[in-house]
Parts: C-alpha cells; structure tokens; sequence
C-alpha cells in the first residue's frame, strides 16, 4: 500500500487497552521522511506493574546469534582464527568425537551436536550458563549426524562459537562485543547481559 500507517493508527491497530491491561508491552519506532516516532504499549515489568517506555530495553533472544557471528568473523579478520579450525583447538574438553566440528558447521547450524536444552537435568531450578553448556556437552558423547552432513538449527553451537570468540580474542564475550561493535557504531544502551554484572536499566522482561 502506498499509505503509511499514522500515529493514531497505529495505536487502533496495536490497541490502545495494552496500555491499561497486564499485558507485556512492545515499543515501535515508525521512520518516515527521515523522522522517528517511537511509542510504547504495554507492560515491561508485568508483575511490578511497570509500563513500558519509549526507551524500554527488550531481550533480543536468538538475534544475539547475529552478534556471536559477526564476532568470529571479526576475529577471523583480524587473523585470530580460520572458520576451517576444529572447535577443539579452543575448546578441547569436548569429547574426540567431536574432533570433525569446525567453527563453519558451528556458524551454519551444520555440526550435528545435540541440543544442550534435553542435557538440562529435569530438576534444574537456576539458570545455566555457557560454561555449563560446555560441561554438559563435554559429557555427551552422541550426536544427531556427522558434521557437515545436515542441517539442524542449534543453540548448542551458538554458545560455543561465544567460547570460541573468548578464547580467541582474550576477552569476554560481553566486553568483546562492547569493544568491536556496540561502542563503534553507537549502540549505547546495548549489552549482553550475565549475572553479576551491570544491570540492565530500563529492563523489560520477556514473558510466555
């Protein structure tokens, strides 16, 4: 359609009950003719009943999957590793049958490592992070298919290509990406998140 959606449109469409309801929010930025209009609807913090703002910051989910990319191509730039390398040249506590997995199949959902989410002990409570991943990749030796041989989308790999971009560069991945891509291109408000560091200010939390 050649028309473009309005403000009062927009808050039809998007309805404005979000406002007043417990509803978890969502903020829109509308561009037009080089303007930004950017409005919020909804909750960000539902049970604290905190509306959400303009300048509410929302967990981007498996988008962080972009950023750990571009890391490693970053560093594969800088000449701190080849995409060819097997993943057990930086991460050498997973198991010789893993021995095929190169940071490519890690990259294109192509190494055949099983999903970390069915190793989760059915009694975890607290959240597991990337070096609890590794552990319990470390301890399970199967796989779905040889590396290179199917595709099958995987978190698992995301987590070590993280690993991969620590020991590589030396840093951790929060600060890694603070350093080559946020700071450089303005991104301000923009973390990885891990507990126990900064928090993160104007928060909206994800709900299911």
């Amino acid at each position: 359609a050649s028309a473009f959606a309005q403000g009062p449109e927009i808050d039809k469409l998007v309805c404005e009950g979000m406002r007043a309801s417990q509803t978890p929010g969502v903020t829109l930025a509308i561009v037009r003719d080089g303007k930004i209009d950017v409005r919020a609807y909804g909750l960000a913090d539902v049970e604290n009943r905190v509306s959400a703002k303009p300048e509410s910051v929302f967990e981007i989910g498996s988008v962080t999957k972009q950023f750990t990319a571009a890391s490693i191509l970053l560093l594969k730039q800088d000449g701190k590793l080849k995409l060819t390398d097997p993943i057990r040249k930086y991460l050498p506590e997973l198991p010789a049958s893993d021995a095929r997995i190169t940071i490519d199949n890690l990259l294109t959902h192509t190494s055949g490592l099983v999903d970390y989410e069915d190793l989760v002990p059915p009694a975890q409570t607290t959240q597991i992070d990337d070096n609890d991943v590794l552990r319990m990749l470390s301890a399970a030796p199967e796989s779905y298919f040889a590396p290179g041989t199917a595709y099958r989308y995987s978190n698992s790999g995301y987590v070590l290509l993280g690993l991969v971009v620590e020991q590589a560069s030396g840093e951790s991945l929060p600060a890694f990406l603070q350093r080559r891509i946020f700071r450089p291109l303005h991104m301000d408000h923009t973390l990885l998140y891990v507990r126990g560091g900064p928090e993160v200010e104007h928060r909206a939390y994800g709900y299911s």
